[in-house]
């Protein structure tokens, strides 16, 4: 069977109509979570497709042509990655996801660390693959951790950065775009600031990539977690980007045939990689366009479902936030009973990384919302399959929904 195209091959392999179903024997409710993950775009998988058959080899494999084959694939792929990036080829290693990559800067670097009470600095908001992170480095390494408070928009002061530096910091990490509410940290004025400081500035930019502009040879960042399954691209790969200058300083967390530049080994998934650097390149291309477009999907969702629910508020609404990424509280809603009584939206309470233990959102915690309102909230996201008809759906479908459980409270 042919590719479809891209827009019907988004909407849910061409048959998915904007009530969410795939047929009458099958309903499937519109997904908005494209926080979560993102379908592979047909140009991706059209890109994949040879290399999990007929050009099958190992690209480690340097004796034969099936080897040199896709070696030279992987290299385009790298090389597609970094020139989407602004980085160089060799300064990106390609992983098994943003987490493996967040492990490898921090861990990694803090095993040749020089201090010997190494201090490292984050963000109260940060994913918890980065806090996991940290939590290892002080049972592990022995390290001190200082978390940042942000304020009511979600934003981590600079200077605030700038003053918890101290003599024995190793390392910053802050991520690029929050994955509960969108909201985008002043990255490149603490990647300049810690630059001046001589300590180094890592940053998950897996909510970033194809959302804001980054280039990262210009920007002072000196390591940074990539994913492919944000950007349309398939799960199971992810990057780290880790400039030339720090190559040596750190250790690898999987050691074997020494690929990766040393620092990853293990065979690379070639398809995958391919699949990564079409994404990446792809969503780099549209990011301007697809903006204002995400923009107007979630001008249009707000002011339908405030006709159902004038006080409905959005968290960290004056903050400068990617388009499309929406964290919705309802005032008197429990979220998990809002969630059970719309099953015709896809939406999430939050990160789809603890949603198989929930508990209260530690990202609008440290916003300072009180509890009732975080146990009130929901997070929704429109990607490059959501057209305006769905949008309005969804504001419908939601908005019937809070209406329904405040009768009924």
């Amino acid at each position: 069977m042919g590719l479809v195209a891209s827009q019907d091959f988004l909407l849910g392999l061409s048959t998915l109509n904007p009530m969410g179903t795939h047929d009458a024997s099958k309903p499937k409710a519109l997904y908005l979570d494209y926080q979560s993950t993102t379908p592979v775009d047909p140009s991706v998988l059209e890109a994949m497709l040879p290399f999990f058959s007929e050009e099958f080899g190992n690209a480690h494999s340097t004796s034969h042509a099936y080897g040199w084959s896709a070696d030279a694939a992987l290299t385009a792929a790298r090389g597609r990655l970094a020139s989407a990036l602004g980085a160089q080829a060799q300064e990106i290693v390609f992983t098994s996801g943003a987490t493996e990559a967040t492990h490898t800067a921090i861990l990694g670097l803090l095993a040749r660390a020089a201090s010997s009470k190494p201090h490292l600095i984050s963000v109260a908001t940060e994913h918890k693959a980065t806090l996991g992170a940290l939590a290892h480095a002080q049972a592990d390494f022995g390290a001190t951790v200082t978390l940042l408070a942000v304020g009511p928009d979600g934003q981590v002061d600079p200077e605030a950065v700038a003053d918890a530096i101290t003599d024995d910091t190793v390392l910053v990490s802050v991520m690029g775009v929050n994955n509960e509410t969108g909201v985008i940290q002043p990255i490149q004025k603490i990647a300049k600031l810690c630059s001046a400081k001589n300590v180094v500035f890592h940053t998950d930019l897996a909510q970033a990539v194809g959302r804001i502009p980054i280039h990262l040879a210009r920007s002072g960042i000196g390591l940074a977690s990539l994913s492919a399954h944000k950007v349309y691209g398939p799960m199971g790969i992810g990057a780290l980007y880790c400039c030339e200058a720090l190559q040596a300083r750190l250790t690898p967390m999987l050691r074997g045939g020494g690929q990766e530049q040393g620092i990853r080994s293990g065979t690379v998934p070639v398809a995958l990689a391919v699949g990564f650097g079409e994404a990446v390149s792809l969503v780099s291309r549209r990011r301007t366009k697809e903006a204002k477009r995400l923009a107007m999907l979630e001008s249009v969702f707000l002011d339908r479902l405030r006709a159902y629910v004038p006080g409905v508020s959005v968290n960290a609404a004056n903050a400068d936030r990617v388009a499309g990424c929406l964290n919705l509280h309802f005032r008197g809603i429990d979220a998990e009973a809002l969630l059970g009584a719309m099953p015709g939206v896809a939406v999430s309470l939050g990160s789809a990384c603890t949603s198989a233990a929930p508990e209260p959102s530690h990202v609008l915690t440290a916003m300072g919302l009180d509890y009732e309102s975080v146990m009130g909230s929901i997070r929704l996201s429109f990607g490059a399959p959501t057209t305006e008809e769905q949008a309005l759906f969804a504001a419908d479908h939601i908005g019937q929904a809070v209406k329904r459980l405040g009768a009924a409270a």
